[in-house]
């Protein structure tokens, strides 16, 4: 895709699992032979992972033993997923928190050496290069590159309404074990406070959600939002367009606290 030189932003963030399509601001995160909601349900848990070994250790933070395995927290909260099996750190539809989603795509294996690649993207059009700051931050996102041992991808579906009348409605969620440790997800705080200044410059808001590791974007009409949490060898990647911001909000923060607590959950 060339880069435009208007105001309209370039705005692709990617993430492979198992042959997924990258995801973009014009293309949904998707993949071959993706397993839905109901389907998934019915599938064996000990199924979920594919050429797993390298991650069978504690991805996050946390070197203590343990299951993996811990209660549910507050009512209505999402039980701690295993830190082992990345497919448990996603919120299941009934709990994302977004009206009229009732289903996702979640897909699970890893086929093929080319689907272990997990790379990141992070631009802004010809305006970001304007800010340096801006600019480098924007490129250390795009020359990340992990290799996956394991990992999950969900695709949301539902009657959703979109915050814009005619706007594209994404929300997706990957989760994944990789090779080595790294914390390349604190790149998207720094770039919304990198980049915060394009907003004076040009017709477009670039601001960090709360304290997460996640950006807002709002431009052309369209919000998006993107980022995620490192923890070690495991890293939450979130991608949502088009979902009302408390809405999109609510579940940013709810998949960020399903995925801390399974990633430190054993022991």
């Amino acid at each position: 895709m060339t880069r435009p030189t208007s105001t309209v932003p370039l705005f692709r963030p990617r993430t492979w699992v198992s042959g997924l399509a990258a995801l973009a601001l014009v293309g949904a995160l998707g993949g071959c032979g993706a397993l839905s909601a109901r389907e998934q349900e019915k599938s064996d848990a000990s199924s979920t992972s594919a050429d797993s070994s390298a991650g069978a250790e504690n991805p996050g933070s946390s070197s203590r033993g343990g299951t993996g395995k811990a209660p549910a927290g507050r009512p209505g909260e999402q039980e701690t997923g295993d830190v082992n099996d990345p497919a448990t750190w996603i919120l299941r539809p009934e709990n994302t928190f977004i009206d009229g989603v009732d289903d996702y795509d979640l897909k699970t294996s890893i086929e093929d050496s080319s689907d272990r690649d997990f790379t990141l993207q992070f631009a802004l059009g010809d305006e970001a290069a304007q800010i340096p700051e801006c600019a480098e931050v924007s490129q250390k996102i795009d020359s990340f590159h992990g290799t996956i041992a394991q990992g999950a991808v969900a695709t949301y579906k539902g009657d959703i309404d979109p915050v814009t009348p005619g706007e594209d409605v994404k929300i997706n969620a990957a989760a994944v074990i990789l090779d080595e440790e790294t914390d390349v997800m604190t790149l998207y705080s720094e770039a919304a406070k990198a980049c915060g200044d394009i907003g004076g410059k040009f017709d477009v808001s670039v601001e960090q959600v709360y304290d997460l590791d996640v950006v807002h974007i709002e431009a052309v009409g369209k919000h998006f939002y993107i980022g995620g949490r490192s923890a070690g060898k495991a890293q939450l990647f979130l991608y949502v367009q088009g979902v009302e911001e408390s809405q999109a909000v609510a579940f940013i923060k709810a998949q960020v606290d399903l995925f801390d607590r399974s990633v430190g959950s054993a022991g």
